[in-house]
């Protein structure tokens, strides 16, 4: 019960906060003219819309791609494709999130970007215990842990992992 109580608290704190960033993204998308500024903010909103609503989701995404397309900008992009994954493993399409993450990785490891490295990392792993091999998560998690990981995001994800077997068998 407790654990059902926390995980509730912590939707209803992240769907309060999304709010507000929502309403800073847009007044900054409609007050700025820089094609970087405005992607970035369209990337945010998606992402903000993951929790609340995943057609608007997906609307910002459309925008910071059409920004995005015939321009050179690899973080920009990197974070796309990181969305774009997220959204559709949002939507239960294990298959086009892993395409995403397989673009977004490739692009990552080409252009040596470890943040992102570290992100496509992670969604490997979740992909791995959104189809119950929570142990090729863990090992993935903990194979991968030197050269892409911290430590810090293996004990997040190890205590998301854990809650989510707890909640699954109750």
């Amino acid at each position: 019960m407790k654990i059902r109580f926390i995980i509730i608290f912590l939707i209803l704190s992240k769907i309060l906060n999304s709010q507000n960033s929502i309403d800073s993204l847009i007044n900054e998308i409609n007050h700025t003219r820089n094609d970087s500024i405005l992607i970035n903010d369209y990337l945010e909103l998606s992402f903000c819309y993951f929790s609340l609503n995943l057609d608007s989701s997906k609307f910002y995404l459309n925008r910071a791609n059409d920004y995005l397309n015939n321009k050179d900008y690899q973080s920009l992009r990197l974070k796309y494709w990181n969305n774009l994954g997220n959204y559709f493993f949002t939507k239960g399409d294990n298959q086009k999130a892993k395409e995403n993450y397989d673009n977004g990785f490739q692009l990552a490891k080409s252009s040596n970007n470890d943040e992102y490295l570290k992100r496509f990392t992670i969604n490997y792993a979740r992909l791995s215990i959104r189809n119950g091999n929570y142990y090729q998560a863990l090992k993935f998690y903990l194979e991968k842990k030197t050269k892409y990981t911290t430590l810090k995001s293996i004990i997040i994800s190890l205590t998301i992992l854990i809650i989510t077997i707890l909640v699954s068998s109750s």
